[in-house]
């Protein structure tokens, strides 16, 4: 058993954390939770008000569900398209700098 644990000890990184360091960071998630769950009732509150008092419709769980679906789905496109480019990022780096060269050849020209 013991050496399993020396073997395991050598594939663990070490990290020098101080106890400072720990409640500092510790701080900062508890702040972020925080934050990020006043952010959603906040955001939540809002809707349901603008629905009502804008649209003037009482909407039911589902239909709301429809609606801010509707509304989310821009935000997931362009998270879908970064993630394409990201993944394509050299491949258009190079393509960028060809074009640029053949623009520049034809500018000689």
């Amino acid at each position: 058993m013991d050496d399993e644990r020396d073997i395991l000890d050598g594939l663990t990184p070490r990290l020098a954390v101080t106890s400072h360091q720990r409640k500092r960071g510790m701080l900062f998630l508890g702040l972020a939770m925080g934050l990020a769950a006043a952010a959603m009732a906040i955001q939540l509150g809002l809707m349901d008000n603008f629905v009502v008092e804008e649209l003037g419709v009482d909407f039911d769980g589902f239909n709301k569900g429809l609606l801010e679906s509707v509304r989310e789905s821009c935000g997931i496109l362009a998270l879908l398209v970064l993630v394409l480019l990201a993944g394509f990022a050299s491949q258009l780096a190079s393509a960028g700098s060809v074009l640029d060269s053949l623009s520049e050849l034809q500018l000689r020209q």
